[in-house]
């Protein structure tokens, strides 16, 4: 049997829905937050010197890589990082959201087109967490015109793969992000 190097979507999905069955439900996302946050502070040094006083824009989409993402944020912002969370979609991971807000972190709706893309023009660093291996395809709508928004100059970190990359083939149809690095918690 040869060696395995990437796995089917399905696949990973069913193995976080096992593992999800035990323990508290929440317990993955902040793992994943944890190691996230670590791998965000750790590039704000090495390209900046320090963490403190820098900011970041997180594009935050409806599911875990939102989730992730915002609660990345939280752990950030005790860091002494600026952060704001630019929302993609109608709905959000509400612990996540709230707990930021207490942290002092920014919420921007992405209807709130001009100070989405003020928040990413501003960004030292930008986190994707639009989707992940849920997603089919390019984006579209809010999240497509915010992905378009981004400063070329800006680094980018994606949660799990660059939102608008098929995570089974690869393939690019459409708008989607251009990572400088990816950060994966599922599978190897």
């Amino acid at each position: 049997m040869g060696t395995k190097w990437a796995y089917p979507s399905a696949e990973v999905k069913a193995t976080v829905a096992k593992e999800l069955q035990t323990g508290p439900p929440d317990r993955l996302l902040r793992k994943a937050a944890a190691g996230l946050a670590i791998v965000v502070a750790e590039e704000l040094q090495r390209r900046h010197g320090g963490v403190y006083g820098h900011r970041i824009a997180m594009l935050v989409g409806t599911g875990n890589n939102g989730a992730d993402a915002l609660l990345a944020g939280i752990r950030l912002r005790r860091q002494g990082v600026q952060v704001d969370a630019v929302l993609t979609g109608d709905t959000v991971y509400e612990p996540g959201a709230q707990r930021l807000r207490r942290a002092r972190g920014n919420l921007i709706p992405g209807a709130e087109v001009d100070r989405a893309v003020e928040a990413l023009r501003a960004a030292d660093l930008i986190l994707d967490g639009i989707i992940g291996e849920s997603g089919a395809g390019g984006l579209y709508g809010t999240g497509a015109e915010l992905v378009n928004s981004i400063p070329a100059d800006t680094p980018v970190i994606s949660v799990d793969l660059p939102s608008g990359v098929d995570p089974d083939s690869g393939e690019i149809n459409g708008t989607h992000v251009r990572a400088d690095l990816t950060v994966v918690f599922a599978a190897w």
